[in-house]
């Protein structure tokens, strides 16, 4: 049995999903395990009924505290202002309009943690869940534990916000700088992977809804290119370390290459990079 003491505060920013809402808090609810979390609901000013839906669920579980900010304050600083409120040794994030699969994920990625001290965060699968209800499985080839490096995900994004769980101290909340990034998981789970390494669990944790109205998924896939090229802009801006620079700025030279074919040698230089590195860590991790 694991100490009764409170272990995980689940942090769930919200705006406007209504439709969604219920679904995400119902399947953190109902996790199975043996500690205390917290759930923590950030209402970022929505105009529907989403509010109302979580505090009716509130009345019914006492570990559900929702907050209603007086404006819209965006994503990053909806999680922040949660994180400030948070309690747990771990941290995870479950955006409000998808939600956890696996009743088991919270309590396996706990486990892990707890006779892991040195790893940095867990993470797991994840299905696409569109509109029309058609899903896809997006997972690393693996049916054991995968170490994940920096330099993985440098290469781009594999991995969900929503399958994480990390531990507290090592991002108790977001640098300021970031706040103006259209684009927050990937620079989070960078900053927690140059405290050291994280791990890849094989289990089902996470539906992420592909719909119109997402934040994310929402956005045409140039749209996204672009907005990621901004955000690894400033990311080599701050990085120290030259490797992880080098490492960046072969992704975006890759990215900037899919929406302009037009060539210079910084580019072919940053792709030849890219498609290298690239290749070794699909042999390593066995990434589709």
């Amino acid at each position: 049995m694991m100490s009764s003491q409170l272990l995980v505060s689940i942090l769930i920013p919200t705006f406007q999903q209504e439709e969604f809402i219920q679904a995400c808090v119902d399947s953190v609810s109902n996790q199975k395990f043996d500690f205390d979390i917290e759930i923590l609901v950030g209402d970022d000013c929505s105009m529907d009924r989403t509010s109302e839906i979580v505090q009716k669920l509130a009345q019914i579980d006492p570990r559900i505290h929702l907050y209603k900010w007086a404006s819209n304050e965006g994503g990053l600083k909806n999680i922040n202002k949660l994180l400030t409120r948070a309690s747990g040794k771990y941290i995870a994030i479950l955006e409000g309009d998808d939600y956890w699969l696996n009743l088991e994920h919270l309590a396996k990625s706990v486990q892990y943690l707890e006779s892991h001290p040195d790893c940095i965060f867990t993470a797991a699968n994840y299905l696409h869940l569109s509109e029309a209800g058609l899903n896809r499985l997006q997972k690393l080839n693996t049916k054991s534990n995968k170490v994940l490096r920096y330099w993985h995900l440098a290469l781009g994004n594999f991995i969900q916000m929503g399958t994480i769980v990390y531990h507290r101290i090592y991002y108790p909340k977001i640098p300021e700088p970031y706040f103006g990034l259209s684009l927050g998981d990937y620079p989070l789970i960078l900053s927690l992977l140059s405290k050291g390494a994280g791990v890849y669990l094989p289990h089902d944790a996470m539906a992420y809804r592909i719909h119109s109205a997402g934040v994310w998924s929402g956005q045409p896939s140039k749209i996204q290119a672009e907005k990621t090229i901004e955000v690894l802009s400033q990311l080599i801006k701050q990085e120290v370390d030259p490797l992880n620079k080098v490492l960046l700025s072969s992704y975006k030279s890759k990215l900037e290459l899919q929406i302009d074919l037009r060539m210079n040698w910084k580019r072919l230089f940053g792709l030849g990079i890219y498609t290298a590195l690239f290749c070794c860590r699909k042999i390593i991790i066995r990434f589709p």
